[in-house]
């Protein structure tokens, strides 16, 4: 089947579809349409935000008291 740059690149960025959803309406999996847009060379950004980056109105790293892990170091 064959999927054309601008369906991808509408679908993406003004229908707001995430590669799941587009495999479903094309009928194929989720890994095709990962190759051909990684083939495309269309910029989307693949990271994540975590939850306190995306809350927070400035653009500083979260603290160290966000979570995550913790060390105790101890004497041996």
């Amino acid at each position: 089947m064959n999927i054309s740059i601008e369906d991808l690149r509408r679908l993406i960025f003004e229908d707001n579809k995430n590669i799941s959803e587009i495999a479903k309406i094309y009928r194929v999996g989720p890994n095709k349409i990962k190759k051909l847009i990684s083939s495309s060379n269309l910029p989307i950004n693949r990271l994540k935000k975590c939850k306190t980056c995306s809350n927070s109105k400035n653009s500083s790293p979260p603290s160290e008291l966000s979570g995550g892990m913790s060390f105790e170091l101890t004497k041996d």
